[in-house]
């Protein structure tokens, strides 16, 4: 059996996904040692994303490369298709919008060679601006390595294994049948309808059963950002999709009563009642003060928002009691 299946979920974005799979065909890793599975989570398939598979693999035929179509749209779906089909016993997975530091799957194979007992891990996700990023976003930043809105991600800490280690789904890997064990990832997005903590939900799994996670500092992974990604717009979606992932980690598997979610709702609401009053105001501000209260204030609108669909909507309720979407 291969040691490594590398998944690249994707979702029509046929040039990034190029720009992905011709960096990874440069890792220092021995082709024979790892397969790139590219999931296409098109309805129907893409043509261009099968055009692009198809072009790498005919231009680098030492290494094993598969294009597989995942019609039922989530990036859980394709996640979970890769996996199904990956022949490797670990599962590295990247999103088709980044590329890597030739070392990164030697990095996580030496940390999984040195630590038998570990079974997942993540590292630096770091980035690369597509265009220069506007002043604001880079006061914004500031000095932190660690921006969770754009998925960026630097521990500046030695690899290690322990409670501090963490991924995002941009980079990270898992052993193939702890992934099954534990029912694989929860939902993120259905579409643009977020329901769900994806990743974050493994790693709560994970650490629920006490399996060793790793951070790997050397396992590089550069998370390319186009100009779409480096306005307010954007953060606020990504708070409002923060949102819905809170209440659902919170309420997984164990649901409240129906009045108790009405209650949780108002209890949210209240608590970011001046930043939800002050909104119209700080959404057209770019300084840092009004940055933090509309973030703080949609966040909770999600929230309250979240919690209300939870107490009437049978389906969602279903949805978040589910505790196995992998088998």
């Amino acid at each position: 059996m291969l040691k490594t299946s590398v998944i690249i979920p994707t979702l029509q974005r046929g040039r990034s996904l190029e720009r992905c799979l011709r960096s990874l065909v440069l890792l220092a890793t021995a082709a024979e040692n790892f397969e790139l599975i590219v999931v296409d989570n098109a309805p129907g398939g893409d043509a261009e994303t099968a055009h692009v598979v198809q072009t790498i693999a005919q231009q680098h035929p030492t290494h094993q490369i598969r294009y597989i179509s995942e019609p039922a749209l989530g990036i859980h779906n394709a996640r979970h298709t890769g996996a199904r089909v990956a022949k490797g016993t670990w599962l590295a997975y990247a999103d088709d919008d980044t590329t890597f530091c030739p070392e990164w799957l030697n990095a996580y194979l030496h940390m999984i060679g040195s630590n038998p007992r570990v079974v997942a891990g993540g590292g630096p996700i770091r980035p690369i601006w597509d265009d220069p990023a506007p002043k604001w976003l880079l006061d914004y930043i500031g000095s932190s390595r660690n921006f969770g809105i754009l998925s960026l991600l630097d521990l500046e800490l030695a690899s290690q294994v322990g409670p501090d280690a963490l991924f995002y789904g941009a980079n990270m890997f898992v052993r193939r049948d702890a992934l099954f064990r534990v029912g694989g990832f929860n939902p993120e997005a259905f579409g643009e309808r977020w329901v769900g903590d994806g990743e974050s939900g493994l790693l709560n799994k994970l650490r629920a059963e006490n399996s060793p996670v790793a951070y790997v500092h050397d396992a590089i992974v550069y998370h390319h950002i186009p100009r779409g990604r480096m306005n307010l717009s954007y953060f606020r979606k990504r708070m409002r999709n923060q949102g819905a992932c809170d209440m659902f980690t919170r309420y997984h598997p164990n649901l409240a009563p129906r009045r108790a979610l009405v209650l949780s709702a108002l209890q949210i609401a209240h608590r970011r009642i001046g930043d939800i009053l002050r909104l119209p105001v700080s959404l057209l501000r770019h300084d840092r003060i009004s940055i933090d209260s509309q973030l703080r204030a949609v966040q909770a609108i999600s929230q309250a928002h979240y919690c209300l669909r939870l107490a009437v909507s049978s389906e969602l309720r279903c949805l978040v009691q589910r505790e196995r979407w992998l088998d």
